[in-house]
């Protein structure tokens, strides 16, 4: 999905996303860390979360995808990410 949206698609090392714009992770304590770190470095930055994630990954503004088997959904929150990260309004 990720590179058919036209972004380029790396396994993040050690968990971190280095300088990535969009970073697709699954919510954990150490990773919603990471997560404030990654989006503070970058406004156009995006995190997309794969599972529920609840009210800390709500508040750094994650695009969260609960039902991970939904293509719609994952279609949804991929096209907010790479919207965000060109400027494109949504």
């Amino acid at each position: 999905f990720l590179e058919s949206a036209g972004l380029r698609v790396e396994r993040a090392k050690g968990g971190d996303p280095g300088t990535s714009l969009v970073w697709v992770t699954e919510p954990s304590t150490r990773a919603v860390n990471a997560a404030r770190r990654f989006l503070r470095e970058n406004p156009k930055r995006r995190v997309i979360l794969f599972g529920r994630g609840g009210p800390a990954w709500n508040a750094i503004g994650a695009i969260t995808i609960e039902q991970t088997d939904d293509f719609e959904q994952i279609r949804q929150g991929i096209a907010e990410a790479t919207s965000a990260t060109r400027g494109d309004r949504t």
